[in-house]
């Protein structure tokens, strides 16, 4: 009996997990539990839990039966700029739909349009935060355009000044959504999460309390330092949202819509990134198409405004994992023991990838004799494999509940259509483009310059040989060649003198003076000084622009003639004509 407690322990424990760039305790404190062994990176290991993105790199190197856990590319949607930027783009073409997060603007690139119109008018008041920021780091408010530094890399989003209180604190909720696949996209939420509460009670942002953190920020990481601080996971500072749920239904709010609602922010938030998610994964998992190579657990952090209507403050690609407090512990624990029980990691799983993988390549040696047969058994293989996948995690779900796809899934399929693309140029793709360019033409111009002057020295090698042959002889036929050579030398001269100017009126080729030979130093594009004097010139014209009254004339004259779109009329409708 004990010889086969020792075999069944040994079958457990075969399974390795890598958490050498992971900081948080209780993923070890899990896997340990689960059997499994900790190895270090250059090691075998099944899973790989990590704090930090995934590389291209690390991707295409992986095993088909490992497994990691972030999908290369969601920093679309976890960088607060490319999130802004994503969700931008899907407000364009469905304004309704995505309307669950606060007007951004991502500076310096936004400041004008920032400065302009209805935003510019001094009672708004803005929110700021640094674009790789985390746990409250460099967020500040701000009435008006004042305070707001145009030349930092920031993002800027209208402050949402009637947000729902409780007991007159506000609050956010920190939602925990799990990604198992991305192609098909399969989500899930976890029923249990956090309602993280400031620790002063909140009154609308004014000059005398603008800079107080405790009553306009919840962050965890910055109310833990308040003497106001509640440590009780029912009433305090830090709440489990079970028992936000109660609070709710025994005051009569609809549970049961609110989270409907979180639901479909998520849904779209996500569907917002997936094609960039789609592409990056067929690229470093091109050969994978029976496994899922990656999971992602998410943390959404959800605001409701004083109508219960959700709206989206930022997504965080590692959310912290911390067990300081009982409440951390109990549901963290049992967020990532249902995550591992979900995702179908066990050796016999591993050792049918591994039989699959052998049986794909002796498919690949015989693809000239069975390549129609093979292609029809991969296919069958395939659909039969998703489907076991989705019903093992059906039946493993523990406390999560499966967002996407659901019977109601088809009216999001307009949010991923082809002709929406992710791919569509900006003025940063564009300048970007017109630089390589522009490179490009200068290298081609400088070897093509590279090429003459050696001509010109293999000219100047054959005319002193000559003048060596004819030296014995010097009279009027050396007179003569000297006559021919020079004239010839100085018509190539010209000629390339002529082809450099031409290159250099155009735009397309930098001087000599611009150009630094030989030297592996990285030439200053910008400094400081120059990209400030830039925004001020910039911000100088649009006044004077805003000053003549040019737009308003334009508007008025393409609304005579009927031209104006629909995005026209809401931006410049506030225009008066005079």
């Amino acid at each position: 009996m004990m010889n086969i407690f020792h075999k069944f322990v040994k079958k457990i424990r075969s399974l390795a997990i890598c958490t050498t760039y992971c900081h948080f305790d209780v993923v070890r404190e899990v896997a340990k539990s689960l059997g499994m062994r900790e190895v270090v990176e250059s090691g075998s290991w099944d899973i790989f839990w990590t704090d930090m993105s995934v590389s291209m790199e690390r991707a295409k190197n992986m095993k088909g039966y490992q497994r990691i856990n972030h999908f290369p590319g969601m920093s679309e949607i976890c960088r607060k700029d490319l999130l802004a930027r994503n969700l931008m783009r899907m407000k364009k073409s469905f304004p309704e739909d995505y309307a669950f997060f606060p007007k951004t603007w991502i500076l310096p690139a936004d400041y004008g349009d920032l400065s302009n119109g209805r935003s510019s008018k001094k009672g708004k008041i803005f929110i700021l935060k640094p674009f790789l920021s985390s746990q409250g780091r460099g967020i500040f408010l701000s009435i008006g355009l004042k305070n707001i530094p145009y030349f930092e890399r920031m993002i800027c989003q209208r402050y949402i000044t009637k947000p729902f209180l409780i007991d007159g604190f506000k609050f956010d909720l920190r939602v925990y959504t799990l990604v198992t696949s991305c192609v098909p996209l399969r989500v899930y939420v976890y029923n249990e999460g956090l309602a993280r509460f400031a620790t002063k009670k909140y009154s609308r942002p004014s000059n005398c309390n603008l800079t107080n953190v405790y009553m306009h920020l919840t962050n965890y990481a910055l109310n833990k330092f308040s003497r106001a601080y509640i440590a009780d996971g029912e009433f305090g500072s830090k709440r489990k949202i079970s028992s936000l749920n109660t609070w709710l239904s025994d005051r009569g709010f609809d549970v049961t819509s609110i989270w409907n609602k979180i639901d479909d922010v998520i849904i779209k938030t996500l569907l917002s990134a997936h094609q960039t998610l789609k592409h990056n994964y067929s690229v470093c998992f091109s050969s994978r198409k029976l496994h899922q190579a990656c999971f992602e657990l998410l943390g959404f952090d959800i605001i409701l405004d004083h109508k219960l209507q959700p709206f989206l403050l930022e997504v965080n690609h590692s959310p912290s994992f911390g067990t300081k407090s009982e409440v951390d512990k109990e549901v963290k624990t049992n967020l990532i023991l249902d995550t591992f029980q979900i995702l179908n990691i066990n050796k016999m799983e591993k050792k049918k990838i591994i039989r699959e993988e052998k049986q794909r390549c002796k498919g690949r040696l015989l693809q000239g004799i069975r390549n129609r047969l093979d292609t029809h058994e991969e296919m069958s293989r395939r659909e039969q494999r998703l489907q076991d996948q989705k019903k093992w995690e059906k039946e493993h779900m523990g406390n999560f509940r499966m967002i996407y796809p659901m019977e109601n899934s088809l009216k999001y399929d307009e949010f991923i259509k082809d002709d929406v693309s992710i791919f569509q140029p900006t003025i940063a793709t564009r300048t970007y483009e017109e630089a390589v360019r522009r490179s490009r033409t200068e290298i081609e111009v400088k070897g093509k310059l590279g090429a003459e002057k050696i001509k010109n020295v293999n000219m100047k090698d054959k005319k002193e040989q000559n003048k060596k042959i004819i030296n014995d002889n010097p009279g009027k036929h050396n007179l003569e060649n000297k006559v021919k050579t020079s004239s010839a030398a100085t018509e190539r001269t010209k000629t390339s003198k002529l082809e450099v100017s031409q290159i250099c009126e155009s735009g397309d080729y930098h001087t000599e003076e611009n150009y630094v030979r030989n030297s592996f130093k990285p030439q200053v594009m910008e400094t400081e000084l120059e990209k400030k004097a830039r925004l001020l010139s910039q911000q100088a014209r649009e006044k004077m622009i805003k000053n003549t009254d040019l737009v308003a004339q334009i508007y008025f004259s393409l609304k005579r003639q009927n031209l104006l779109s629909n995005e026209d009329k809401r931006k410049y409708g506030h225009l008066k004509e005079k």
